[in-house]
């Protein structure tokens, strides 16, 4: 099958969501915006570093700063990890080839509209915020690809991504605030015991909230459905 170019949306392969760490992703992700968002202009194929981190601070210069350095310093490492390929470097602005950071063939990826990012990065850019983007992509790379969910415990999760379990309830909170994630306490009925047990959280994207829903009637029951809500 032949890979399409999205323009509307950044594509993140499962590739670049495993090997990169919270900074890098967020960086790349920002990058990926850029040039879809300008994809018409003949300036397209120029990155100049400013232009990508006044993406993520709201569209106002990101001050020289702690913050700013580490950003820099994921930059570099993008560069040095080959995940994409410059073509030339004039100054501080980089000639890139858009198809090779825009399409991979890597087939398992991880899809962000334009606006969830811009809800993301809706405030001040802060470095909670940048590691909070980071996991928000590795919480939907574990979603299987046909039911749409995510079944893995926080002790899963925190030892997976290097993230304490305090702190991946404070990102879950406020993904599900800004309704960039749906989540579901999930229970079974017990037919013995007559109760309900709880198991994992249910995690997946709002858009497929009625999927879910569905999906659960079926596995619960109706009448169960309604008694565990």
């Amino acid at each position: 099958m032949k890979n399409k170019l999205h323009r509307n949306e950044i594509m993140l392969s499962q590739d670049e969501i495993t090997n990169l760490d919270l900074y890098e992703l967020t960086l790349l992700s920002s990058i990926k915006h850029t040039i879809i968002s300008n994809y018409n202009s003949p300036d397209a194929k120029e990155i100049k570093l400013n232009d990508v981190l006044s993406v993520l601070n709201n569209g106002k210069e990101l001050p020289r700063n702690n913050l700013r350095r580490d950003l820099s310093r994921s930059f570099r490492s993008l560069i040095s990890k080959d995940i994409f390929k410059v073509v030339n470097k004039i100054g501080k602005r980089y000639y890139i080839e858009r198809e090779s950071i825009l399409i991979n063939s890597n087939k398992l990826y991880v899809s962000i509209k334009k606006d969830e990012f811009i809800n993301i990065f809706s405030t001040n850019l802060t470095s909670n915020l940048v590691k909070m983007y980071g996991y928000y992509i590795k919480l939907l790379s574990t979603l299987n690809i046909n039911s749409r969910v995510g079944y893995h415990s926080l002790d899963t999760l925190s030892e997976k991504f290097g993230i304490s379990k305090g702190t991946l309830v404070t990102y879950n909170s406020e993904l599900e605030k800004r309704n960039l994630i749906s989540i579901h306490r999930r229970k079974t009925f017990d037919e013995l015991t007559g109760k309900f047990k709880s198991f994992n959280n249910v995690y997946f994207k709002p858009c497929d909230k009625e999927h879910i829903c569905r999906s659960e009637e079926r596995r619960v029951g109706k009448e169960c459905l309604k008694r565990c809500r």
